[in-house]
């Protein structure tokens, strides 16, 4: 299998420290762990990428990231006969009318109407997204919901967990939550600051640990101490993998019930290292967590639920102890490998693993 992932954003090229690239990157791994000789087209201008893709095939399929300029590949896949997937993981038009003031042009949503239409499998990371991709023609058929995996050869419980937490200044009584990433409006950071301090207040050692880039020292320091912070900058994935396995909890302050299509890797990664997830009744999040068996809910938005929850997990260490062991054998049904073998099976392929 000869296989071109494209896609036309410049904010997310390879190597570049975001969640988006590190997903394309891990895909790409992925699907050569199953067999298909891979090429990584990361091109703005849909006439250049597809000058690419003529110079670099034939190709058997081309599977592209949905994006503002998203319709001529399409365009020409189906033109050659070539399989044509689009992965989905927003809703653009709504995220460039929220965080960015702008507005689609009408041509370029024909454009998205006609890849929609044409496209063998439409690859969704979450439930909600998948009435926002028949709205724009994809036959339901062709959907499916493919949630953001986890590379669990690097994810996984440290075998020197002690030395981790005092490189992050964790005493071993301390209870530390994690959050790691690049740091977005949506994410609601004060609120979990807030429900940290109210979880502390009540005798709860909690400790918020924020890895990446982002005003964290803004959205945090302001409403915890010194002591029950800690901020670290952007790692590599072994050194993000490091940090968070250091941790006890993941915890999910996202509070936007009109917003619910993500699929947060953050998460998944931290399940696969054995954190605890607390996260809000929102869009998929409730099945990422079992309903409950692999971690804890509470009300979107809701300071005094999180609060609550956060001082459950801290002062019942049985209580971690049960959820980290289902949340890490949910974790692993979610390996790149797997979720790549569905793409490429849904586009006619045969993965590696599936061959006799």
């Amino acid at each position: 299998m000869k296989v071109a992932i494209v896609h036309q954003d410049p904010g997310i090229r390879e190597g570049r420290e975001k969640g988006a690239a590190v997903h394309i990157a891990s895909l790409r791994e992925a699907f050569t762990a199953n067999g298909a000789e891979v090429h990584l087209i990361e091109e703005p201008d849909g006439d250049d990428a597809i000058r690419k893709l003529m110079a670099k095939g034939p190709f058997d399929m081309v599977y592209e990231r949905f994006s503002l300029g998203t319709g001529p590949i399409a365009a020409w896949a189906k033109s050659e006969g070539i399989a044509y997937g689009l992965e989905v993981n927003s809703p653009m038009d709504i995220e460039e009318a929220t965080y960015r003031g702008g507005a689609i042009d009408p041509a370029l949503r024909e454009g998205w109407r006609a890849a929609f239409h044409s496209a063998k499998l439409v690859a969704v990371v979450s439930q909600p997204l998948v009435d926002y991709v028949t709205e724009l023609g994809a036959s339901p058929g062709v959907v499916r919901v493919i949630s953001n995996g986890v590379d669990l050869s690097v994810f996984a419980p440290l075998t020197d967990r002690a030395q981790a937490r005092e490189e992050l200044d964790l005493s071993p009584g301390q209870i530390a939550i994690a959050f790691h990433g690049r740091l977005r409006p949506w994410h609601d950071l004060p609120l979990l600051a807030r429900a940290v301090r109210r979880a502390r207040n009540n005798g709860a050692d909690l400790v918020l640990v924020c890895i990446g880039r982002g005003e964290f020292a803004e959205a945090a320091g302001d409403v915890l101490p010194p002591e029950a912070l800690r901020i670290s900058g952007w790692s590599d994935k072994h050194g993000v993998a490091r940090k968070v396995g250091a941790c006890d909890l993941v915890a999910l302050s996202h509070s936007n019930e009109d917003a619910t299509w993500f699929s947060p890797l953050k998460l998944r990664e931290a399940m696969a290292q054995g954190l605890v997830p607390i996260v809000p009744a929102l869009g998929d999040l409730p099945d990422a967590v079992l309903s409950g068996r692999a971690g804890l809910l509470y009300l979107p938005g809701d300071e005094e639920s999180l609060a609550a929850g956060l001082y459950e997990l801290a002062k019942d260490q049985s209580l971690r102890e049960n959820f980290a062991e289902v949340a890490m054998k949910e974790a692993k049904r979610h390996d790149w490998t797997v979720v790549a073998s569905r793409i490429l099976t849904a586009l006619g392929g045969t993965p590696a693993c599936e061959r006799s």
